[in-house]
């Protein structure tokens, strides 16, 4: 555990959504060491004291987390699971909390969150924030933003995009440590502090993607269409690279609104309820439901 007053303070806290069970996700740790080690061999960090920081230590519960008080920078794994855990909403909130109390109110916070692409999230997932923030760089690649880090250390032909984007990441986690050097805060009891990601109930707007998924089409429908769940149906192809969701979040969040998008799996019991609905949405898709058959 890292005090405050450390000379010498990791230089990111990796942030990430445990699994169901506890332990991280396999090559997580492996992921968390490659980055270490490769910033300890583009600085002066010294031998022994560890460049970063994760959590596997901490039992969870824990209410005082020093090391987000001490960390140069703040490392979020996105991932569909990352946008929906409370823990690691308060992470984020207090250590944005702590950097936009460096400068005061009337300078613009400094730039110290450097997020990584655990797993691929749908734009239409991602929260204002999240999407404000994102970290692309030439070096990443393609690869690394359809596949994420996990798709690239886990198949063999990848790996040397892997690295890559591991040596792009620790990279830019050094120039904004150095550069921005902030300090040491006071630890915070993470569970006094609001979720960063905590939506507004009266916000909701649902939408519900009617449409085939790419493993249940018919001959006579064309695949480049179609991606993995209904959810990424792309009826603009080729004009667009985006799918419908993409476009319909973008729409409802102009309007003031937090989309909840989902397929009719995912929204069945609303939408088939006899009670009112609990929130205004729409159901874009096929000109007939039996199109889908």
């Amino acid at each position: 555990m890292w005090a405050t007053g450390n000379d010498h303070p990791p230089y990111f806290y990796l942030s990430y959504a445990r699994t169901a069970s506890g332990p991280p996700e396999d090559g997580l740790d492996k992921f968390y060491r490659d980055l270490c080690q490769e910033i300890m061999a583009r600085t002066r960090h010294p031998a022994g004291i560890p460049a970063g920081f994760m959590d596997v230590d901490i039992p969870i519960g824990t209410e005082r987390w020093e090391q987000l008080a001490a960390c140069l920078t703040f490392v979020p794994l996105y991932s569909r699971r990352y946008f929906r855990s409370e823990a690691c909403g308060r992470e984020w909130a207090a250590f944005d909390l702590r950097r936009r109390r460096h400068l005061g109110e009337r300078q613009a916070p400094p730039e110290v969150i450097v997020p990584a692409f655990w797993t691929p999230v749908p734009d239409y997932e991602l929260p204002e924030l999240g999407r404000a923030v994102q970290f692309k760089h030439p070096a990443l690649g393609d690869l690394y933003q359809e596949r994420g880090v996990r798709g690239l250390m886990t198949i063999n032909r990848y790996r040397d995009h892997y690295r890559s984007a591991v040596e792009a990441l620790a990279i830019q986690i050094i120039h904004v440590a150095e550069q921005v050097r902030l300090p040491a805060a006071e630890p915070r009891d993470l569970f006094a502090v609001k979720s960063a990601f905590s939506r507004d109930g009266s916000r909701r707007f649902q939408v519900t993607i009617v449409a085939h998924a790419a493993g249940s089409l018919t001959r006579d429908r064309d695949p480049r269409f179609y991606g993995p769940t209904a959810a990424e149906w792309n009826p603009f192809h080729p004009s667009s690279t985006r799918s419908l969701a993409d476009h319909a979040a973008d729409v409802v969040r102009e309007l003031g609104f937090d989309p909840e998008i989902g397929t009719v799996a995912d929204h069945h019991t609303e939408l088939f309820s006899n009670d009112p609905p609990s929130c205004p949405g729409v159901v874009p898709g096929p000109r007939r439901i039996d199109d889908l058959s």
